[in-house]
């Protein structure tokens, strides 16, 4: 749509005054109520949009959810209507400040930030779910932080428009998410939405808060798969790696796999947190993944893993081996009486002793060779210092904007090598944003694909 010029009015109240965003669905405004001087974030739906019921459904319930809630850490809905030549808008409170996102492309947050984070959005969370609205989309993006002069920030919630409302005998969800169709962002849903189970409840959000207080802690989400398929079975498989420090257990148990074993309400989670002691120290604490070392033949009992399962980045190549010295643990104690002999049977021959002794000299070589391989494989070549990123197959006829951890680039960009996880963002008009994460430890090329927006 041609971007509305500053000054234009919208249904008699809202004079725009200049573009804040715009996404697949519509576009956001810095705009003036007419009659109350008050400056608002003014959000439009694209008039192409606008005749596809499924949108303005979406549209619709993210005004009702939001205006639902009212409480400081959910995003204030003061109006949504329709404008005299057809545009649906929506009007909410003008923030200013950052996303979770933008926190947590610096790295990861020490353990009072993360629970100060996770208990506000929880706080959201509790009133919300108290009125039947389920959000069912959390992720770095959806939570914006503003600074207040002399006190906390302040945490809120956006963008309730694929919300599930139980309320009056309604379930927005039964007309908005089709037989199969998967509503929300992978990478921070619960089991039961990627299988699209059809009695979602809160206990969802209460996943992707436990995958939020993991990425915060760690500075990586628990999941790497680069594609849809790969990331799918990772979350279904349910087998992260595991935190270790501050906060480690609350978080590992509010993303469960199975929700029966997960917190039960938002209000038990943030008590479960509120309770947990601190000590301040760095965060970034990942369990060793001892199973990566090496690509070993998989036991006749191991469970097998589908080839495409991808475990790239640091988490895979930089798993530390134990200490040496932890083998002293395998020592008898000291005080421990030492075990009876058994007693002397007869003399060995010369020719077995000599026989055995080869063997064990074999035995020890092969172990050695063996052991050599392992730290071969467990230490990785170090990372070229530059690597080329290619994205191919962008929509023809579409301005794609192209967002790496944030910061604007082309298509084909050069940056440093290392074995960090970055996230590229993919945004068009007419497409539904793309996000993926990948590791620049070689030159490559990333599928730019884009579905059109719904």
């Amino acid at each position: 749509m041609a971007e509305l010029a500053e000054g234009t009015v919208i249904d008699g109240k809202y004079r725009v005054r200049r573009r804040l965003a715009e996404g697949g669905m519509g576009q956001v405004f810095i705009a003036d109520h007419v009659f109350l001087q008050k400056q608002v974030a003014l959000k439009v739906l694209h008039p192409e949009v606008s005749a596809e019921p499924d949108a303005v459904e979406r549209f619709t319930v993210e005004a009702r959810a939001a205006s639902l809630i009212e409480h400081e850490n959910v995003v204030r809905v003061s109006d949504f209507g329709k404008s005299a030549d057809g545009q649906l808008y929506l009007v909410m409170e003008l923030l200013t400040g950052h996303t979770l996102a933008d926190e947590l492309s610096r790295g990861a947050l020490t353990p009072a930030r993360a629970r100060f984070i996770a208990c506000a959005i929880l706080r959201g969370l509790e009133a919300a779910h108290a009125r039947g609205v389920v959000h069912r989309d959390l992720k770095p993006e959806n939570v914006f932080i503003t600074p207040r002069d002399g006190g906390d920030d302040v945490i809120k919630l956006l963008d309730f428009g694929i919300a599930r409302m139980h309320q009056e005998g309604m379930d927005a969800q039964q007309r908005l998410t089709k037989e199969g169709a998967i509503m929300g962002t992978p990478l921070y849903m619960a089991p039961e939405q990627l299988r699209c189970e059809r009695d979602v409840d809160a206990r969802a959000d209460l996943y992707a808060v436990g995958v939020l207080l993991y990425e915060m802690l760690a500075g990586k989400p628990p999941w790497d798969g680069k594609t849809f398929g790969v990331l799918a079975y990772q979350v279904l498989d349910g087998r992260p790696p595991p935190l270790t420090g501050p906060l480690a257990d609350v978080t590992m148990r509010a993303f469960a796999s199975d929700r029966g074993k997960r917190y039960q309400s938002a209000a038990e989670l943030r008590k479960a947190l509120e309770a947990q002691p601190l000590d301040e120290v760095p965060a970034a604490y990942l369990a060793p993944r001892i199973s990566q070392l090496a690509d070993l033949p998989l036991s006749a009992t191991a469970k097998p893993q589908p080839a495409s399962r991808e475990r790239p980045g640091p988490r895979s190549q930089h798993t530390e081996l134990p200490p040496l010295e932890n083998v002293a643990a395998l020592e008898l104690d000291r005080t421990t009486p030492a075990p009876t002999p058994p007693p002397p049977g007869p003399k060995p021959r010369r020719g077995l002793t000599l026989a055995l002794t080869a063997t064990a000299m074999a035995l020890t070589l092969g172990a050695f060779a063996l052991a050599r391989t392992f730290i071969a494989r467990a230490t990785p070549p170090p990372a070229p210092a530059e690597v080329t990123i290619r994205v191919l197959d962008l929509p023809h006829n579409a301005n794609v904007k192209i967002f790496l951890d944030g910061a604007p680039v082309e298509p084909t960009f050069t940056m440093h090598g290392d074995r960090e996880q970055h996230r590229l963002r993919l945004s068009a008009f007419g497409y539904a944003d793309k996000a993926l994460l990948f590791v620049p430890d070689a030159d490559q090329s990333i599928d730019g694909r884009m579905n059109r927006s719904r």
